[in-house]
């Protein structure tokens, strides 16, 4: 029942009017319209509507609704801001002009004033998304998403206004929506906050990965070496599918590349990127996978690192993604400046 109540609370509003005197009319005197036919019908008539205005067609009751009102304010602003007559036409005599700005504001007044007046009536309305946010905010301290929440259509420039901030069925199920979310961000359950350090020695993985992928290169060539230097025996008595195969492996390209990695003393305490090894794939350090609601949080990836001197500048990068394959996603990069004798610590913050 405190639900229910709560929920009512939070999706609707009051708009008052007051009505102690009926107020007149918001009218334009009909002897303006000679301004119009004099500096404003040649290019906004019935037949030309030069930029969709047609001032032929404008009533002059300007409080008969929003609509008219609202075209009339574009009137009062155009010729107040000196935009109309335009600078190739005559312009309006002042004395015409003053006293035709002065009557519209007036009854531009009078007519907000009608067409925002129930008539002393509370009409019901829902509240808008401003409104409903600043009330949720105030009742359970929460920040909500109004943003599947109705827009909200302003009428003469105001947002509040209750004729446009009406109720159907299915606005209602979104602010019962929205008030079950907040309700229940507000009452979650507090999270422990786990916070933890993780250290990742890549030398563990990729010493022992390059020295077996080492070890089975330098025994493929061994073996194609062995058919090139024998007759009579076919290439599978070696462990190759034909002639061509075995071959095609007499010289092993990659292994110069693996026993230099394996040689350099960098690699006893950590991991040297390099571009690509045949059966190794790009030197990637991976960092432990979590899932769900573990995953949640922020992290601090630390990497001790350096560049080394020859290599070309555009591959003193450290780059950082997230994925797999085609699901993978380049979140950064860091530069490494520093030298092998004094490694940095590059820094990058990741927040999920």
């Amino acid at each position: 029942m405190i639900l229910y109540r709560t929920r009512l609370l939070v999706l609707v509003g009051a708009q008052w009017g007051f009505a102690d005197e009926p107020t007149k009319q918001a009218l334009m005197p009909a002897h303006f319209r000679a301004v119009f036919q004099q500096y404003c019908y040649d290019c906004h008539d019935s037949q030309t509507r030069e930029g969709a205005v047609d001032l032929e067609a404008i009533p002059f009751e300007i409080s008969q609704d929003i609509e008219v009102a609202e075209r009339w304010a574009k009137v009062l602003n155009a010729i107040n801001a000196g935009e109309m007559p335009p600078a190739d036409s005559d312009p309006i005599a002042d004395a015409d002009k003053q006293q035709f700005l002065e009557v519209l504001s007036e009854q531009m007044v009078v007519a907000r004033k009608i067409l925002s007046d129930s008539g002393g009536v509370v009409t019901l309305r829902r509240l808008n998304r401003r409104e409903y946010a600043n009330t949720i905010e105030a009742l359970l301290g929460v920040r909500p998403d109004v943003s599947n929440l109705p827009d909200d259509q302003a009428t003469a420039g105001f947002d509040t206004q209750g004729n446009s901030l009406f109720f159907s069925s299915d606005q209602l199920e979104q602010y019962l929506a929205a008030a079950t979310d907040s309700l229940r961000l507000a009452l979650r359950p507090s999270v422990e906050v786990i916070s933890r350090t993780e250290r990742i020695e890549p030398e563990d993985y990729y010493n022992d990965h390059y020295a077996a992928a080492l070890a089975e290169m330098e025994d493929t060539v061994n073996r194609a070496k062995a058919f090139a230097a024998q007759e009579g025996r076919p290439a599978s008595d070696f462990g190759f599918l034909d002639e061509y195969a075995a071959k095609k492996n007499l010289v092993g390209s990659w292994i110069p590349l693996m026993k230099s990695y394996l040689a350099r003393p960098e690699t006893k305490s950590g991991a040297t990127l390099i571009m690509t090894i045949k059966q190794g794939g790009y030197t990637r350090v991976k960092l432990p996978r979590l899932r769900g609601q573990q995953a949640v949080g922020n992290y601090l990836i630390r990497v001790r690192a350096a560049a080394y001197p020859d290599a070309e500048k555009r591959l003193h990068y450290l780059e950082f993604v997230s994925g797999d394959g085609q699901n993978r996603t380049r979140l950064g990069w860091r530069k490494v400046t520093a030298s092998l004798r004094e490694p940095q610590i590059v820094e990058f913050p990741i927040e999920q």
